[in-house]
């Protein structure tokens, strides 16, 4: 007699996520992904599962592996806190350093995610910032 036990996706991506850290890492070859943030691959980890569970209520079609040819990008998700974005034109990343942006950040912010990208030879940052909302004049409604 053959029992088949069925996991849900949540429960598969959990699993892949534990083999991830504590066998895939620790091999020889992919010694450079300790030179990282294990925030990147939380978050690769995340966007997984959200794309099974759309699938799963029918919203999209099953997930396919990014092709590397295709538009390349990670996460960073800071965990609790907020990280403080200065006015000018630097934006310092934790875990990964300080990079000069090409538009100046007018007023201190803060974020707690920021989404690295790369087009081409182009390299990006996007990130949510937290702001008040202003209320409208009257002449701009």
């Amino acid at each position: 007699m053959q029992c088949e036990v069925s996991f849900s996706y949540a429960l598969r991506i959990l699993e892949a996520k534990k083999v991830f850290t504590n066998y895939v890492k620790k091999q020889p070859e992919y010694a450079w992904t300790s030179n990282y943030s294990s925030r990147i691959y939380q978050s690769a980890f995340q966007h997984l599962g959200e794309a099974f569970k759309r699938y799963k209520e029918g919203i999209s079609k099953y997930p396919k592996l990014k092709r590397k040819k295709d538009r390349q990008s990670f996460t960073v998700y800071d965990g609790n806190r907020k990280v403080t974005i200065n006015p000018g034109k630097k934006i310092k990343i934790p875990t990964f350093g300080t990079f000069r942006l090409f538009e100046s950040i007018p007023n201190t912010t803060a974020s707690q995610t920021c989404t690295i990208s790369r087009t081409g030879e182009k390299w990006f940052v996007s990130f949510s910032i937290e702001a008040e909302k202003l209320p409208v004049h009257p002449l701009f409604r």
